[in-house]
């Protein structure tokens, strides 16, 4: 109902008008699942709805990212060298690549790699967003609820090998989530990629954070 509204710009693939400009078929992938889009896509498909390509007036930005040159190190924070959200399907984790100074994701087993790049997945920061949900439906769809019932949300937020624990607010549907440590002070995050794991908020103590790889896959074994 949402993305119906004509106040929200979407790009659908169920809509005829933009379905063969924007997105494409890898036959190489078992269909649903071979649907994909590129920058090229989404510029045509934009410009066939006519859609804005600039911010409002009123945009105050999403993050608080880090000026150039400063970086966030979380120096009071806990260790966090691998970071497991929780997720039961695919049960993925993140390690801590110090060299780099970002995060390569893992996902059913194995490196979660970028097909096209043939580069593993990662990011500088990872931001855990702990929600309250309800079934939709009986055949077990989730409403996931991402503006926060009481108010304020917890989560986590974790770079450079550091992690601390946050609150989260959002105020409507088309505010940004914005995060703050425990001084109610909006955190500052690094500059590059960030992946926001929306996590139910009955997984709190399946997430859990490990100085080695190993001792991830120990735990796993003893389960």
């Amino acid at each position: 109902p949402i993305l119906a509204r004509e106040d929200i710009h979407n790009i659908n693939g169920m809509d005829s008008s933009v379905e063969t400009i924007a997105f494409y078929r890898d036959t190489t992938r078992k269909a649903p699942h071979n649907a994909f889009t590129s920058e090229e896509g989404l510029r045509a498909a934009t410009e066939q709805k006519g859609y804005r390509t600039e911010y409002e007036d009123t945009y105050q930005g999403h993050y608080k990212f880090a000026k150039d040159g400063q970086e966030v190190d979380l120096k009071e924070g806990t260790d966090a060298l691998v970071v497991s959200p929780g997720y039961p399907v695919n049960k993925p984790w993140f390690v801590y690549d110090k060299e780099e100074g970002v995060y390569k994701r893992h996902a059913f087993q194995s490196e979660q790699m970028d097909a096209l790049a043939q580069k593993q997945l990662s990011v500088k920061n990872i931001l855990v967003q702990y929600c309250d949900w309800k079934y939709a439906d009986k055949n077990g769809y989730l409403d996931i609820n991402t503006i926060p019932a009481n108010g304020t949300g917890i989560g986590k937020y974790i770079t450079n090998g550091k992690m601390i624990d946050v609150t989260w607010t959002k105020e409507s549907e088309k505010a940004p989530a914005r995060y703050f440590d425990a001084n109610g002070e909006e955190i500052t995050i690094n500059q590059g990629k960030t992946w926001v794991c929306i996590v139910q908020d009955n997984y709190q103590d399946r997430f859990q954070v490990y100085d080695t790889e190993e001792a991830l896959m120990e735990t796993r074994a003893a389960e």
